[in-house]
């Protein structure tokens, strides 16, 4: 989280940048280290509920128009939500200011992805002619996976440090649905679809049964804890970098999370559709005796094709996953510091890259330390393609503990129902370490550089 990245005690700093070391080593709280939950869309409930003079209504309404909803839709509608929870860690100091650093986490990312032509079509329809719409690039994707992270930093010398980890990355589950294809065409003589698109589920406790044709039936899963092992393996690395430039200004550079996940053929439920759909009217129809009965039903059975997936073993031997990767650049300029109260201001350019988006930030931050054992943390973006969302981040480290929380996207609006009403990135994140003994050369370190 953006607004941690500044709190130089915080016991897991080394996660911002794998060069950070903090002033002390430090063991978790099992399951309490640290646990983080973030949520982020470029749409909200005001993308879809709009006020009448009465009362609101959704965006189907007519006295909506076309224009006024479908101005507030963008090419490319996400939602993606992740959450990072942390078993056990410890870090702790070798020789010559080295920082050794070990974590187990268990982590989640949520994907969904949809077309702008989706609501163009929910909303406009057919509007006369010939009314062609492209729903390629759906996708809903969701994985588990855990990982083991072992991490190194050292000074080069009084003004350069360098740091890096190795993770090592099992995977659980992975679904994932997408279409490479998906054709609407609609006019006066008939409805045209078809749609060319992708199941693949990679687990070895969960699975799904198909019918007598070969197609998976979502609403009957099983799952085997009895079975519960990885079905895929990788591997990331970290690297960082941080330079002071004298005792006001310093400097950090990272990369986080460059990697990958292989999951093997011998996990994987896979399904493909390609499928057509077509609708030129009822025929046949007998105004004495109305029955359409038998028409409706092969007219969704042919349109619940596009969305079937018939079981497909194909020839691949394992598919390759890319993980979200960070990169960040920071600058600090220190204002006010004492043995006891500090005061400074920062910079950070924060990128992160997800399913080929590039969300990125540039944001302003000021941190306080009204007393040696509490440090605090305000940001907020200037520039980027993320909502714009107050951050503040909370830390009291006293000599026997250091508790932190953190939150992202207070200042966004929500409902009665808590649910975001514009475009929003919310994200939250706390937990427990206790602190152990500091590294003697660190230690003379940092208090030369606070006189």
């Amino acid at each position: 989280m953006s607004s941690l990245y500044f709190l130089d005690k915080w016991s897991l700093n080394h996660r911002s940048n794998a060069a950070f070391a903090p002033e002390n080593g430090y063991v978790s709280i099992p399951f309490m280290g640290s646990s983080q939950f973030a949520a982020t869309s470029n749409l909200g409930l005001s993308s879809f509920i709009f006020p009448t003079e009465n009362q609101n209504v959704t965006f189907m309404s007519q006295s909506v128009s076309n224009d006024d909803f479908l101005k507030g839709i963008a090419k490319n509608n996400f939602f993606s939500q992740e959450s990072n929870n942390n078993f056990i860690s410890f870090g702790f100091y070798g020789q010559n200011s080295g920082f050794w650093s070990f974590s187990m986490s268990l982590k989640e990312q949520f994907n969904m992805n949809l077309p702008y032509e989706l609501f163009h079509l929910a909303k406009v329809g057919m509007n006369g002619g010939v009314n062609h719409y492209d729903l390629s690039n759906m996708y809903v994707k969701n994985t588990y996976f855990g990982e083991m992270s072992i991490g190194y930093s050292k000074d080069i010398d009084d003004q350069l440090r360098l740091g890096g980890k190795v993770k090592l990355l099992a995977g659980f589950v992975s679904t994932n649905i997408s279409y490479s294809k998906f054709d609407v065409d609609l006019s006066e003589k008939e409805w045209r679809a078809s749609a060319k698109g992708e199941f693949m589920l990679n687990s070895r406790t969960l699975s799904f049964d198909k019918d007598n044709k070969g197609y998976f039936d979502f609403n009957r899963s099983h799952f085997d804890l009895k079975e519960f092992k990885p079905s895929g393996y990788g591997i990331s690395i970290d690297f960082g970098a941080e330079y002071k430039l004298d005792d006001r200004w310093k400097f950090g550079a990272s990369f986080s999370d460059l990697g990958f996940m292989t999951w093997r053929r011998n996990s994987w439920q896979r399904g493909v559709t390609d499928a057509e759909f077509s609708f030129k009217g009822f025929s046949n129809i007998d105004l004495a005796n109305i029955d359409l009965t038998s028409q409706i039903e092969t007219l969704k059975s042919d349109a619940e094709n596009l969305i079937r997936f018939k079981e497909e073993k194909g020839v691949d031997e394992y598919k390759l996953q890319e993980l979200a990767a960070t990169w960040n650049v920071s600058g600090e300029y220190n204002l006010f510091r004492n043995d006891k109260q500090e005061i400074s201001l920062g910079t950070l350019w924060n990128n992160r890259y997800i399913e080929n988006k590039l969300f990125t930030e540039l944001l302003t931050a000021v941190t306080l330390k009204p007393f040696w054992w509490m440090t605090s943390s305000i940001t907020y973006p200037i520039l980027g393609n993320k909502p714009k969302v107050l951050g503040f981040a909370l830390l009291f480290s006293p000599k026997w503990i250091n508790v932190f929380l953190a939150a992202e996207g207070l200042n966004t609006k929500i409902n009665r129902q808590f649910l975001p009403i514009n475009p929003f990135y919310l994200s939250v994140q706390a937990g427990i370490t206790i602190p152990l003994s500091t590294n003697v050369k660190y230690r003379s370190k940092v208090k030369t550089e606070r006189l």
